[in-house]
């Protein structure tokens, strides 16, 4: 592993990001199940994926601090370095997603549907999130452009205007019963919307890169978390009653005020209490690196974990409500960050396979 100094605060929201992405994945089979499930139940993942709903903003903000400051960089060598990150992981995992989902349905596997199918929408769930990563590096230059242009204050109100415009969706929901949103990340159309709202995430993680909360502001700032969440929690709530049990999820979407008002504390809190950077010289050190660097990969395998885990698949099932499901779903969520981790640590110290785990 290099040896070169790296942000505390950067690599332990990376971690925490993703295990957050579990819990979610973890969580939400309650949320479709309110007439399934006693409320109370239900509740518990509501609590638990609404807690975590800023795992994906906040992944993007991270990568936006560090990307867009680099101006030095020229966009083709820029964008060939990450097309091998990501473009190349993506169509690997597509075509091992289309096997394992051949597998679990019991079908013949036909690899000429591959790349007909990673061309129009993504193969897995989960796979989505690579196709507005690549997205939004096409719109680097476009946005290192903006950010040389425009002042600092005039960028501001560019992102205001931006935080402006996500109270819309919620409100209108929940004021009026209407899905203004309806992103559908199975299509080109939803993932080009996500993309561009998204992007706000990525210029606000630039801006904020400087900025460090005093103890008097980091404890404001949890309190807006709890704010964000309590909204987020309440407001799905509100709406999935209102649809008499169908889970209405306008307020957990990424683009909305209240996910927005939870990450960017998230962001700013782990930066004031992290900040510093360390070399990988302790055993500490070098598990925060190990982990870090096993994020994406950790990210693709995930779902695969999860289903063998659930369907016991692995010689042994869980799920969790096996347990009490305030136990049962970060347990579940932490053994598939586990056995995730442990498999991309093995996968990427084999040279043939390395490519699998980015």
């Amino acid at each position: 592993m290099e040896n070169y100094q790296r942000l505390i605060w950067a690599d332990v929201l990376r971690i925490v990001s993703i295990f957050a992405v579990i819990l979610i994945h973890s969580a939400a089979p309650f949320l479709v199940r309110y007439n399934q499930l006693d409320e109370s139940t239900w509740w518990i993942g509501n609590v638990y994926d609404s807690l975590s709903r800023w795992c994906v903003p906040v992944f993007i903000m991270v990568s936006g601090s560090l990307v867009l400051g680099k101006s030095e960089d020229s966009f083709l060598w820029f964008f060939t370095q990450r097309l091998r990150k990501v473009l190349v992981p993506l169509l690997i995992w597509s075509g091992i997603y289309l096997g394992w989902e051949t597998y679990s349905d019991g079908h013949a596997l036909e690899w000429t549907n591959l790349f007909p199918r990673v061309f129009v929408k993504p193969v897995y769930y989960h796979l989505w999130f690579l196709y507005v990563i690549l997205g939004l590096y096409v719109l680097v230059p476009v946005l290192r452009l903006g950010l040389n242009h425009f002042s600092t204050r005039a960028t501001w109100l560019i992102v205001g205007l931006w935080v402006a415009l996500s109270f819309v969706p919620p409100a209108v929901a929940y004021f009026a019963a209407i899905d203004l949103w309806q992103v559908n990340l199975n299509n080109w159309t939803g993932i080009a919307k996500s993309t561009i709202a998204l992007s706000g995430y990525f210029v606000l993680g630039f801006l904020l890169q400087d900025v460090r909360l005093t103890p008097r502001y980091t404890v404001l700032a949890c309190a807006l978390f709890l704010i964000g969440f309590g909204v987020t929690a309440w407001g799905t709530y509100r709406l999935t009653l209102q649809h008499q049990g169908e889970f209405q999820g306008i307020f957990y979407e990424y683009f909305s005020f209240n996910v927005l008002l939870m990450s960017a504390t998230v962001f700013l809190v782990t930066k004031s209490l992290a900040a510093g950077t360390y070399g990988g010289i302790t055993r500490k050190e070098r598990i925060l690196q190990e982990m870090s660097a096993d994020v994406l990969g950790i990210y693709l395998i995930h779902a695969m974990v999860l289903e063998a885990l659930r369907d016991g698949m692995l010689g042994w099932q869980f799920e969790p409500l096996q347990v009490h499901a305030a136990l049962g779903i970060p347990l579940f969520a932490a053994l598939i960050f586990f056995l995730s981790f442990s498999a991309i640590w093995v996968l990427r110290r084999i040279p043939l396979v390395r490519p699998i785990a980015p």
